[in-house]
């Protein structure tokens, strides 16, 4: 049947635009479910009280709507956070956690409010100094604690999304062999609260030296996963996690012999290959560049690339 979409108009008084999209005829293909989903971009953790703002009223419907899907918390900042079970949370994630268990799960909380818009208000200078630390390529190391999992898990199981975290790959031994100490305080603590979590680890390998003066090889990284692998067989609720990686870049020739020697080394333990597209630099990006096939096929290209590996 046709789709019928009425698009606003742009300005008050001006008519609503009609388009008619005559779809007919069998469907080209079919996708999961899950195929639309999100990534939580893990710098709102760079200060974690900023965790608490996933408790929005608004959010929660609107990535309500978007579910089922999965919820990726990754980016930089995974190789930058560092769970510490015994620390106290900030006074922001503990009202919050505080006010979630006299409730129920799921239900709304208007007593923070008030805290809310004042995080809402400081937002914008923890954006721009985000924004600056990213430019400067100066990254530091962040302390996550237990209630700020339990506000991450919390909001994708109140939305209906499927949470999967990034691990911190940079803590190493000698500076080779992964350390994965921390990643099993982060384990013990979600296995005791059976959270149902699927797993990365280390955000977009192919610029670790960039990023930390460490440089870690296709061969090793593979490695990494086949402890991490392991680790999880040690809990019976992870046994079966789905495990995903490497979260490269964009695959070009350094990323693409990174990707062929990690798969090689440790590809038989991941679920899924996973890697980052980026169609426009965000910096540069014009309205165009959005509403451009070209632009848009370059999925196609990257998808060729990556599957020729």
């Amino acid at each position: 049947p046709p789709l019928l979409l009425l698009l606003p108009a742009l300005a008050e008084g001006q008519r609503a635009a009609v388009l008619r999209l005559g779809l007919r005829g069998s469907p080209r293909g079919e996708v999961s479910p899950a195929f639309l989903s999100l990534t939580l971009d893990a710098s709102l953790a760079r200060d974690p009280r900023y965790v608490a703002l996933l408790s929005n009223s608004k959010l929660h419907a609107l990535a309500t709507a978007l579910s089922p899907g999965f919820l990726r918390f990754g980016g930089t900042e995974t190789d930058f956070l560092i769970f510490d079970p015994n620390k106290d949370s900030t006074s922001e994630e503990k009202i919050l956690w505080e006010l979630q268990a006299q409730k129920e799960a799921c239900g709304s909380r208007p007593a923070f409010a008030a805290v809310e818009k004042l995080l809402l208000a400081q937002w914008p200078s923890q954006e721009k100094l985000i924004l600056a630390e990213q430019n400067w390529k100066k990254h530091k190391n962040t302390t996550i604690t237990k209630n700020t999992l339990d506000i991450l898990y919390g909001f994708a199981n109140c939305t209906g999304f499927h949470l999967i975290f990034g691990l911190n790959a940079l803590l190493r031994k000698g500076g080779l062999q992964w350390d994965s100490s921390n990643a099993q305080a982060l384990l013990d603590y979600c296995a005791s609260q059976r959270y149902n979590i699927s797993w990365e680890l280390g955000n977009e390998p192919n610029s670790f030296r960039k990023k930390s003066g460490i440089h870690i090889d296709g061969f090793q990284l593979g490695q990494d996963f086949i402890h991490l692998r392991q680790l999880l067989n040690n809990y019976a609720l992870y046994q079966h996690a789905k495990l995903y990686g490497p979260d490269v870049g964009q695959p070009r020739k350094h990323t693409q012999r990174l990707l062929r020697s990690f798969l090689k080394s440790g590809g038989k333990v991941i679920d899924s290959v996973t890697w980052h597209h980026y169609y426009v630099n965000g910096r540069s990006a014009t309205r165009g560049d959005f509403l451009s096939p070209e632009v848009l096929d370059t999925l196609a290209t990257a998808i060729y690339e990556v599957l020729e590996v």
